[in-house]
């Protein structure tokens, strides 16, 4: 079994760079709540 391999840090802070506040991530308008009610319609 092999392990899946970490994101570098610079991948995940150039995604995260608008981010002000954990509500805009996981809030509910944030896009982790907007991609999962996305998924679930289809």
């Amino acid at each position: 079994m092999t392990l899946p391999k970490a994101l570098p840090n610079d991948l995940i802070d150039s995604l995260l760079f608008d981010y002000k506040k954990p509500e805009d991530l996981i809030g509910e308008n944030g896009d982790q709540y907007s991609t999962q009610r996305f998924l679930s319609m289809h």
